[in-house]
């Protein structure tokens, strides 16, 4: 298989270019749902059919993605994400996905066989479309060829993504290397933010809750040193 449309530099950084597409995983704690990745791919677009605000389509994964080819994670597919969002990590504490979020990694993907942009676009549609697609990614933990299996279909379709047998297949488990690639932080850390935030919120008055929430950002979540004197400042900094 030909992956060269996956151009490196000397120091093997990955090239851009408009036949590899970003996507990043994020290591998601959510009040709700537990534990989980989300991995968000940039949709690819052409021509008169771009919207100009690039979109993601985004798999929770309960057990996370793996680069052992035994393994056959479960995907769901999610509400579609911005690009734009792409590198924010956190804590949410208002919509859905209440709770903490760490970068825990990014890169480029391709079409392994397409040539030019025209061919990826076409290849990874009527892949989703026929519930068949395969993937390569460059990422700093995600790499090489994953095969994605459509289970069932509707709205929150249910996918098994597979690692193909390449010579990224390991029995190593990235999922340890638990670090924000961005900060360096462990979802520990986020969590530990949002439970003390969520502290601040219950405190309070009901008919002031609306009113402060519309003034903080979901992510970020910036309060002032008055109203938080035990709180270390710099626990509420990310890398939004």
């Amino acid at each position: 298989m030909n992956y060269s449309l996956v151009q490196t530099d000397l120091f093997g950084n990955v090239i851009p270019s408009n036949h590899n597409l970003k996507f990043c995983l994020k290591m998601h704690y959510a009040e709700k749902a537990g534990l989980h990745y989300d991995l968000r791919l940039q949709v690819p677009e052409l021509g008169a059919k771009s919207t100009g605000q690039a979109i993601a389509k985004s798999f929770a994964i309960k057990n996370g993605p793996s680069l052992n080819l035994h393994h056959k994670p479960l995907a769901i597919l999610m509400p579609d994400h911005k690009v734009s969002a792409f590198r924010r990590e956190g804590t949410i504490l208002k919509g859905t996905g209440v709770g903490s979020v760490l970068h825990f990694d990014e890169g480029y993907f391709t079409i392994p066989g397409c040539q030019n942009h025209k061919e990826v676009y076409e290849a990874f549609h009527k892949g989703f479309e026929n519930g068949r697609l395969t993937i390569f990614f460059t990422g700093y933990k995600l790499k090489g060829e994953f095969h994605f299996y459509r289970k069932t279909s509707g709205r929150f379709s249910q996918w098994i993504i597979q690692k193909a047998n390449d010579a990224f297949a390991t029995e190593e488990n990235i999922l340890l290397k638990n670090q924000s690639i961005l900060t360096g932080h462990t979802l520990q850390y986020y969590t530990d933010m949002f439970y003390k935030q969520k502290q601040i919120i219950n405190k309070l008055p009901a008919n002031d809750l609306a009113a402060f929430l519309r003034k903080n950002e979901d992510w970020s979540f910036r309060h002032k040193k008055a109203m938080m004197p035990d709180l270390d400042l710099g626990l509420l900094k990310t890398a939004a």
